[in-house]
């Protein structure tokens, strides 16, 4: 699995698993943060 990468608030996961495609990981959220990352995964396997 490749290094996180920094996002606002947190990090993003390449994990590449079969029904685990990317996961989000974040330290600081808020509603507009969580319905911009809802609104790009739109792949199954993406988890926020």
């Amino acid at each position: 699995m490749p290094a996180p990468v920094g996002v606002p608030g947190g990090w993003r996961a390449e994990v590449d698993l079969p029904g685990h495609r990317l996961r989000h990981v974040l330290r600081t959220w808020d509603t507009a943060r969580l319905t911009a990352l809802d609104r790009q995964a739109t792949r199954p396997g993406t988890w926020a």
